[in-house]
């Protein structure tokens, strides 16, 4: 068989034991799964995993990582196509509603943190820090060219996480409404308020 064909097979194997790998994490926790339960997810044993992966932790971080790679990527989408700062803003967090409510993704914002070994947790928690900080430094951006209007971007960008992490927990793509629509509403509700227009918004 010729080399690059072999390649493929192992890298095509290889994403699909990680994407298993991360459905079951985010379904049993880190603590309840073990190389057995993805294994039996795959079809196959334990011991066929160790083609992949040395551990579970390995498995683990790898699911993470490639979450981490594919935001990380959006956000540069999101920087190269936005025309100001909220449409920076609004692009990424298009794109981060798919992602995260991947098998990847949900991984990603279901294990807690402290659950995970501190090496994995560590620099997990380092590349979310930055993640965190380039949002908001988008949110400036809309503030400074008049495409956002003035406020706390740190509390806005904790905003907008809080409510896009909560898809994994209950967005299903059998339910009623599509990923987008839902991105769509959650980042209209963002731009326009839940006020009528010239409504007091202190509700009392």
């Amino acid at each position: 068989m010729d080399t690059s064909v072999r390649v493929k097979r192992y890298q095509d194997k290889r994403q699909e034991v990680l994407r298993v790998a991360g459905r079951v994490f985010a379904r049993r926790g880190y603590h309840n799964t073990s190389l057995n339960h993805i294994g039996a997810e795959l079809g196959t044993t334990a011991a066929a995993l160790y083609y992949y992966a040395k551990s579970k932790d390995q498995l683990l971080d790898n699911c993470r990582k490639l979450a981490l790679q594919s935001i990380e990527a959006a956000l540069v989408e999101g920087k190269q196509k936005g025309a100001n700062g909220y449409g920076q803003v609004r692009i990424f967090f298009e794109r981060y509603a798919e992602l995260i409510c991947s098998d990847f993704g949900r991984c990603l914002v279901l294990i807690n943190l402290n659950d995970i070994p501190q090496p994995l947790r560590d620099s997990s928690r380092e590349r979310q820090r930055a993640l965190h900080r380039d949002v908001r430094n988008l949110v400036h951006a809309g503030i400074e060219d008049g495409s956002i209007r003035p406020c706390d971007p740190s509390l806005i960008t904790s905003m907008l996480f809080g409510a896009f992490n909560h898809l994994t927990k209950w967005w299903s793509p059998d339910g009623p409404r599509s990923l987008q629509a839902v991105a769509t509403s959650y980042l209209d509700a963002l731009a326009t308020g839940i006020a009528p227009h010239g409504a007091p918004t202190t509700g009392h």
